[in-house]
């Protein structure tokens, strides 16, 4: 059995004014930019264990 739904959900068809549209996309990039920083950090310091690791064996 479904629970009932809330009367702000999408079934309503509640639609959203322009700023609280803008202001999710804006928060979705925000989130975006920041897993590519994370992401960026990783390649970073995998390429430099890579390097060390390579020096190790010569």
């Amino acid at each position: 059995m479904e629970p009932p739904q809330r009367r702000d959900s999408p079934r309503y068809g509640r639609r959203q004014s322009s700023t609280a549209v803008q202001q999710d996309w804006q928060r979705e990039l925000d989130s975006d930019f920041i897993a590519m920083k994370r992401v960026w950090q990783m390649l970073r310091h995998g390429a430099v264990r890579m390097i060390g690791e390579i020096g190790r064996q010569y």
